[in-house]
């Protein structure tokens, strides 16, 4: 329900993935992140939560590839 009003606040239209299993818990660390699939470089990149502004440029970019 959180999500689902932060989606439509934020205008979010690409698919998201919950890791509520806490399936990538180990690697992360503690405390929320964004985790992007790259496809064009072939990478993986976390940004940990809060973001800044240049993250949040940069996650925009790669997402209007």
């Amino acid at each position: 329900k959180k999500w689902s009003g932060f989606r439509k606040a934020n205008d979010i239209r690409f698919p998201v993935f919950i890791d509520a299993g806490r399936l990538f818990a180990s690697g992360l660390g503690s405390g929320p992140a964004v985790l992007l699939f790259d496809e064009n470089a072939g990478t993986l990149r976390m940004y940990p939560l809060p973001l800044h502004p240049a993250q949040l440029e940069n996650i925009l970019a790669i997402l209007r590839k």
